[in-house]
């Protein structure tokens, strides 16, 4: 159990109660490792408690959007959906954030679409010719980026530092 609500006594003596913190862990691999399907599990093992899902983000918007995997070579709509699902994924965490469930699950966070925008950098040229302060800094205006903003990156930030992160490796 992770633990009771926490009640705070307001100076005119009425009792308010406060919603405890939602915990977040979000799966992290490759396609097809099996990250729903062990979130699926762990919600079916999970019943009756107050645990939340977020599943297939990046899969729904593409399939909403009509774009496959084929679609992905192009570089010009790999980035703008990158940016897409980052913005999906953040709007999902805050209604979950916002919800009463104890505990959330995910097979994916933000820092997905960070790793997969950043490996579509050109490996010549432009990045070579990156300033030193702007590689120090790369992740976090590649999430900024993705998210919209300074604000709304530290956000992803300070959730993810209290948050579960869990490898999943395929299995063979």
């Amino acid at each position: 159990m992770l633990g009771p609500h926490i009640i705070f006594y307001c100076s005119m003596s009425v009792a308010v109660e406060k919603q405890p913190p939602t915990h977040f862990c979000f799966l992290v691999g490759a396609g097809g490792t099996g990250k729903t399907t062990l979130t699926d599990m762990f919600i079916a093992h999970s019943k009756g408690a107050n645990v939340g899902k977020i599943s297939e983000v990046a899969r729904t918007f593409m399939k909403e959007h009509g774009i496959s995997q084929a679609d992905l070579s192009d570089t010009n709509l790999f980035s703008s959906l990158q940016k897409s699902i980052a913005r999906r994924q953040l709007a999902e965490e805050r209604k979950y954030e916002a919800s009463k469930n104890s505990v959330v699950i995910s097979d994916r966070s933000v820092i997905d679409a960070v790793v997969y925008s950043i490996l579509t950098l050109p490996c010549g040229g432009e990045r070579e010719q990156m300033q030193p302060d702007a590689e120090k800094n790369l992740i976090f205006n590649r999430l900024s980026e993705l998210v919209g903003s300074d604000d709304c990156a530290r956000e992803v930030l300070r959730r993810y530092q209290s948050s579960m992160f869990v490898l999943v490796y395929p299995f063979n």
